[in-house]
Formats: C-alpha cells, structure tokens, sequence
C-alpha cells in the first residue's frame, strides 16, 4: 500500500522553516537568561540582605545600649528585652524591606518573619546556619530555608561581653519576589517574541507572495513552451537566480 506523500506549497515550507528558526532560537536564548537572570537576582538579593544586616545591626547597637546577654533564661540586649520585642524587628524590616529576625542560640525570639499567618518566634534555624554562625562564629550569605520558605540571607553571630556565641541577627528576602520579578521579565520577553513572529510571518509571507507570483509566470512560459508555444516573453528585472532563468 501506497503512503501518500503530503504536498507543501513553497510559501508554507519557508514559513514554517522561519517559525522553526525563530521558535528553537527563542528557547535557547530564553534557557540562558532564565538562569543568568536567576542567578544575578539571587546575588543581588543577598548583596542587599548582607548591606542590610549591617545596617540592621549598627541601628541596634545606637538605639540599644549595653551588651548582649542572657539572663533569666532571655535575651538582652543592655536593659531591654529581645523575646517578643516586635517594635525593632518591625522597624528594621521597614527600613530594609527585608524580613529580620533576632535569635537566641537558634531559636527565633523576636521575627517579622511569618509562618501560617502568625509570626514565627520559637522556630529554628536550619543546619547549615546554626553550623556556621553558631558553632563556627562566622557570618552566613546565600540561600538558606527559613521557616519552611527559600529566603537570600545573611546571619551574624551575637556575642556577650566574653565573647560567647549566644544568639543570630538575620535578614533576608523572599524567593517569592525574585520569582514574581523574574515572571514580569519573562511576560515581557514574551510579548517581544509574539510581536518577532508575527512581523516575521507577514514579512515572510509578502516574500513568498511575491515568489510565487514570479513563479507562476515561468511555469506558464515554460508549459506554454512545451505545447509548442513560443511567444511567451518573460521579463522578470530583478537580480537573482529566478531572472536568469527568466531570460532561457
């Protein structure tokens, strides 16, 4: 049995072949800034949250005197309360716009971070955190999981008067907002892209429009030629391939 074979006229197999070229050029320009785009947004995020964390731990030491400490099972810093103090955190997080939070050891004591609608005091680090800042007193910068959600962070230890490791100051932002700004680029990539194509399809298609046009001709010269009519003239100006057939 015979397959019939599928006839493409030459306008759709040049649109086709210029959507396929436009299409697998788009994707891979589109897969290389996805991940460059990510990855300097991750930078940026933590960049800011580290330049926050310093801001954020400068504030509190002008605006809170004294040491940190913990007594009565709290932590202090000077004669002020950390546990449950929202004022500085809330205050910090609106002059940074990052979320911050104040632990003692590696448990959240005071936070605008938000977990099920309420905020997340009493919930703790991850691993990686609590094993840098406080097992090994260095600050911490890049992704790390905070209460449930992916966040760009930084940490830094607080110490007392001894130097004891006895708390964290984090601030940090969202994955969420990298991903929102990430899909707004994108949405625009893509409205560039549609407009790319479709300006392509109406050029192409006034190409072969014209193609075709010439084509016809000759193949009424040459079918008028093979039934022996040769009064056909041809005239076809321009300089290609097709006007140097026209003129045999």
């Amino acid at each position: 049995m015979l397959k019939k074979q599928i006839k493409l006229k030459l306008g759709t197999k040049i649109l086709s072949l210029v959507f396929a070229v436009i299409l697998l050029f788009s994707l891979s320009v589109g897969a290389v800034m996805l991940k460059d785009i990510t990855s300097s947004m991750k930078k940026m995020a933590t960049e800011k949250a580290k330049g926050d964390l310093a801001l954020s731990s400068t504030y509190i030491d002008d605006v809170i005197l004294g040491n940190w400490e913990v007594k009565n099972d709290k932590l202090y810093k000077g004669e002020t309360q950390i546990n449950g103090n929202e004022e500085i955190v809330d205050l910090l997080g609106k002059k940074t716009g990052d979320t911050v939070t104040i632990f003692q050891g590696d448990t959240r004591v005071a936070t605008n971070v938000m977990k099920d609608g309420e905020r997340a005091v009493g919930t703790q680090a991850s691993a990686e955190v609590t094993d840098a800042v406080l097992k090994n007193g260095k600050q911490f910068y890049g992704q790390a999981d905070v209460a449930g959600s992916s966040y760009q962070t930084a940490y830094m230890p607080l110490k007392d008067k001894e130097g004891n490791i006895i708390g964290m100051l984090y601030t940090g932002a969202n994955q969420s907002s990298l991903a929102s700004l990430t899909q707004s680029l994108f949405t625009q990539f893509a409205i560039v892209l549609a407009v790319v194509i479709i300006i392509s399809v109406i050029l192409v298609l006034l190409f072969t429009r014209r193609i075709n046009r010439r084509l016809n001709v000759l193949k009424y010269a040459f079918e008028s030629a093979g039934n022996g009519d040769m009064t056909i003239e041809v005239s076809d100006k321009s300089a290609d391939e097709l006007a140097e057939l026209s003129v045999y």
